[in-house]
């Protein structure tokens, strides 16, 4: 009796329809999507993971916000002071990792001075890191919102432990020179003039400065601060105003908020 022949037939060499592993096809399906499944930490300055299809476009929504990504373009100093909502932290970071991509930068610093809104939390445990690590949450997430979430966190991390990124406080600054960075003070109404003098007075070589601040939202003279000290932020837009070869200005109001309407009708009422 006759054997049987197989029904499947042998793809020949040059065949375009030759089969491939399980996990030749997963490999090739994840490269279609644009997905790496693990970034590898970063031994040494290298944007490899903020390149191509991983950047979401930085789009403006209201006309303060084009003004924004304007300036920075074209200033090294830029303020942007107003209520809250309206893009002020977001935009330059997703901005600032654009040019990291670009490798128009080489590292991103972060600094938010280390005053609570309202009543204190007490000691916290941990090195310096950790206890200034809560402060940064909204520089967080702006990266993951740039990012995605998943990708930011694995990125943030790598770019933390070779220190591409940076989360400092202000109070330890002095004596610093910072070259070829893009230096984001946030929170900035919560600093005193003296301390805002000393951030931009450590500028370096290629280096940009940006300060975001909402002067209505000022926790330096708060009851619970034991140091009643004034802000400086006030008096700092007002002198760069003065500069605007120098500095970029944009003043935000309260129908710039793009977080939602409802927080929009509150910033009117409160």
């Amino acid at each position: 009796m006759a054997q049987r022949s197989s029904s499947r037939r042998k793809p020949a060499a040059n065949d375009d329809r030759i089969s491939h592993t399980k996990s030749e096809r997963r490999e090739a399906r994840r490269q279609a999507r644009g997905v790496i499944e693990r970034f590898p930490a970063l031994s040494e300055f290298d944007p490899i993971a903020l390149s191509g299809k991983r950047l979401l476009p930085t789009a403006a929504k209201t006309a303060r916000q084009v003004e924004l990504l304007e300036c920075l373009q074209v200033y090294r100093i830029i303020a942007a002071t107003g209520p809250a909502g309206g893009g002020k932290t977001f935009l330059p970071v997703a901005d600032a990792l654009d040019r990291l991509a670009a490798r128009k930068l080489e590292r991103l610093i972060f600094l938010r001075p280390a005053i609570e809104a309202g009543a204190p939390l007490g000691f916290l445990p941990g090195d310096l890191g950790d206890k200034i690590d809560p402060f940064f949450w909204p520089i967080k997430q702006a990266i993951e919102k740039k990012l995605g979430v998943s990708f930011g966190k694995r990125w943030l991390k790598a770019a933390l432990q070779n220190e591409t990124v940076l989360f400092l406080s202000t109070q330890h600054l002095r004596g610093s020179t910072l070259e070829n960075a893009y230096i984001h003070t946030d929170e900035a109404q919560n600093c005193t003039y003296n301390e805002l003098k000393m951030i931009i007075t450590r500028m370096g070589t290629n280096s940009q400065f940006v300060f975001s601040g909402d002067p209505g939202q000022n926790d330096l003279n708060t009851g619970y601060n034991r140091a009643k000290t004034e802000s400086g932020w006030p008096e700092f837009v007002a002198r760069l105003a003065q500069v605007p070869h120098l500095a970029g200005i944009v003043r935000f109001v309260n129908e710039d908020s793009v977080r939602d309407p409802v927080q929009r009708d509150l910033l009117n009422i409160l």
